[in-house]
């Protein structure tokens, strides 16, 4: 099973940085347990960090499985476009691997 990676670069407690947790945090719970690892990089403490990663905005969202990472801005309101931008499962019945994109 591949692991899918998240790293979310928030703001501080800031709304939009706990409406892209919030969001972000529905998605992971909904994948198979231990399919996932979540960091959050709270760019206020650690400006650095996020300076070396190019964050220019937040809450931003990397992403990465099997080697290839995606970068998504925003809040993540819809959870379905989310899964299909980043290729995983539609649904917590589909396995573990990403779904293939058209």
């Amino acid at each position: 099973m591949q692991k899918f990676k998240f790293r979310l670069y928030i703001a501080g407690a800031s709304r939009n940085s706990q409406l892209a947790r919030g969001n972000l945090d529905a998605i992971c719970s909904s994948l198979p347990s231990g399919s996932w690892d979540l960091e959050v990089v709270d760019v206020l403490a650690n400006p650095r960090g996020a300076m070396s990663a190019n964050i220019l905005v937040t809450p931003t969202l990397d992403f990465t499985c099997g080697g290839a990472t995606r970068r998504v801005v925003g809040t993540f309101p819809d959870g379905m476009l989310l899964r299909r931008v980043l290729g995983l499962p539609l649904d917590s019945q589909q396995s573990g691997k990403p779904s293939s994109r058209d």
